[in-house]
């Protein structure tokens, strides 16, 4: 359990009461931690970044007009969602925290539409809580619906939109950038790797086994692979040393040199995946589980509230 920040202590009950309202007859089924925790490069002090899907009361789903919450400054309760977050500031763990709940039906349709983010949020090796075979449920329905073409697309995008915004982009404005950012792209460049390396095999999540899964980088010059070798172990030990935002530096060529040339041969092979034939989806299991649920299980299940304080001790 991370330690609480004395100094943070008095200004993290502020944030209690809205909390407990914004979670009020909302039952967790399951609890997790993604970024850099999931992927096994967490600083001492990063950010954590909690997710959670959760049941509303048996009244929620009987009601004949479901209006939409409004959003609030610091919490927003949209129907099926709920984010909110915690400044490090005002923490009782003196660092960010960042929680975002999906509602169940909400959850299994996104399920269906093979949804990368709530495939990511399953697959996390930081399950903090899960009712019953909740994890193993989900994911079994998940396995069922996903799209290999959607994930690798998936992940091609996110490590291009990382490479434009934090690496490429202006050439004049980038010629110093966060390094932490290429851990990002690399990540899901080798994800797409992985899956062409391994018959369309999903990718783990820890960055260090995922990197022996897809090396050599350089497989025809041996200089270069020791050299973009070292410069990924001094990231990796960076990354899980320092928290937040690095000071700019100057971009790493043997990085910038592996990185764009495969980006295209990538991004070729994740498009010729065959896109999943949807037609004979059956919703059958997926209503089965959720009325299963919602009415006979749901008052089993602990508040949101209460867990999530009890996991974290935020009324410290």
């Amino acid at each position: 359990m991370t330690n609480i920040s004395p100094a943070s202590q008095s200004s993290s009950h502020q944030h209690l009461p809205t909390l407990k309202s914004l979670l009020s007859q909302k039952h967790i089924l399951f609890l997790t931690e993604t970024g850099s925790k999931s992927m096994s490069l967490s600083a001492p002090n990063s950010d954590i970044d909690l997710r959670f899907i959760y049941v509303e009361n048996l009244d929620f789903y009987l009601k004949v007009h479901q209006a939409m919450a409004h959003g609030r400054t610091k919490a927003v309760d949209m129907h099926g969602e709920v984010r909110y977050k915690i400044p490090e500031q005002e923490s009782p763990l003196g660092i960010e925290i960042d929680m975002v709940g999906y509602e169940l039906r909400r959850t299994l349709n996104l399920i269906a539409e093979s949804n990368p983010t709530i495939f990511e949020w399953l697959r996390s090796g930081n399950v903090e809580y899960s009712y019953g075979k909740t994890h193993e449920e989900l994911m079994k329905l998940m396995q069922k619906a996903l799209c290999k073409r959607k994930l690798a697309m998936y992940f091609f995008e996110t490590a291009r939109s990382n490479l434009l915004s934090y690496i490429l982009g202006n050439q004049k404005q980038k010629e110093l950038v966060n390094r932490k950012k290429y851990i990002y792209v690399m990540r899901n460049l080798f994800n797409v790797i992985y899956m062409q390396k391994y018959d369309l095999d999903i990718p783990p999540m820890d960055f260090e086994v995922l990197l022996e899964k897809v090396v050599p980088l350089f497989p025809d010059d041996v200089d270069k692979e020791r050299s973009i070798q070292e410069e990924i172990r001094e990231l990796i030990r960076r990354k899980r040393a320092v928290a937040g935002q690095w000071e700019k530096q100057e971009r790493v060529a043997i990085l910038d040199e592996w990185i764009l040339s495969v980006k295209e041969p990538l991004k070729k092979f994740a498009v010729k995946i065959p896109v999943r034939d949807r037609s004979g989806w059956n919703w059958d299991e997926m209503d089965t589980y959720f009325r299963n649920i919602v009415l006979k299980q749901y008052e089993q299940l602990p508040e949101s509230f209460e867990k999530i304080v009890e996991v974290y001790t935020l009324d410290r």
